[in-house]
């Protein structure tokens, strides 16, 4: 088998909390639609008996958190932009076709939508992880206005201007194909929605983020992820990155 051939039909072990998309999310979302054959473990038990491990010269050192992959060489690989990298050099989503640069190009863009993901992450959470929303209320309200304000439009003026100002002019971030930063930007966009409906309708309502819109709408027409969306291995979004909070989506 080619390396290609090979990492459609060996199966591959996708390590995630289970009940929310979370993180992991965006690995299987490049794993769906690549077609890649893989199983979801979702056992707290031995997620933590990974990641408190000390690991071996054949699955490499321990994964820090999940998300992490089991390859079917028995290595295993941590860090979401980490685990997508190794999976776009064979499924062709990092774009690259043997271009490091464009490879890079696809990674930097994952890196930067990940950045917005932690930011909406911490209006709930904006002092601990370790607390409670309502432990840190007053905090989260003050952390989401300027979420709101001044960290949503600055990202989504990014993407609309990658965009806009893609060579290939093919409505995509980077290159004339689907590639995991699109994947990415496609997921962070459900959760914003999910999350923030309200501020989304009026971040999007004058047609400033056309571009970005028409790019998430492109990438739930595509036949693998439209079948994944509608399978029963789509969680929905409830207790993790993204929550929704009445007062939160509603603050000004």
């Amino acid at each position: 088998f080619g390396t290609e051939q090979r990492i459609r039909t060996m199966s591959y072990e996708l390590f995630y909390w289970g009940g929310f998309p979370g993180r992991g999310e965006f690995v299987r979302l490049a794993l769906e639609y690549a077609g890649v054959t893989y199983t979801e473990n979702n056992d707290p038990k031995e997620i933590i008996s990974h990641f408190s491990g000390v690991g071996s010269l054949e699955t490499g050192p321990p994964p820090f958190a999940p998300p992490f992959l089991r390859i079917p060489e028995g290595c295993i690989l941590a860090q979401t932009a980490n685990i997508l990298a190794f999976l776009g050099g064979s499924t062709g989503l990092d774009g690259g076709e043997g271009e490091e640069i464009e490879a890079a190009q696809v990674n930097q863009m994952v890196l930067t939508v990940l950045d917005l993901n932690d930011n909406a992450h911490d209006t709930h959470h904006p002092v601990s992880s370790a607390d409670y929303y309502e432990d840190q209320k007053p905090e989260s309200l003050k952390k989401t206005k300027e979420f709101k304000s001044k960290r949503l439009p600055k990202y989504f003026d990014y993407f609309e201007r990658v965009i806009s100002n893609n060579p290939k002019k093919s409505g995509l971030l980077i290159g004339s194909k689907v590639t995991n930063a699109d994947l990415c930007l496609f997921h962070l966009i459900e959760g914003l929605n999910f999350a923030f409906p309200a501020t989304m309708k009026n971040l999007t309502q004058d047609g400033k983020y056309n571009s970005v819109l028409a790019l998430h709408d492109k990438i739930a027409k595509e036949e693998k992820i439209a079948e994944y969306m509608a399978s029963g291995r789509r969680k929905a979004f409830s207790n993790g990155v993204f929550r929704y909070y009445k007062e939160l989506d509603e603050v000004v």
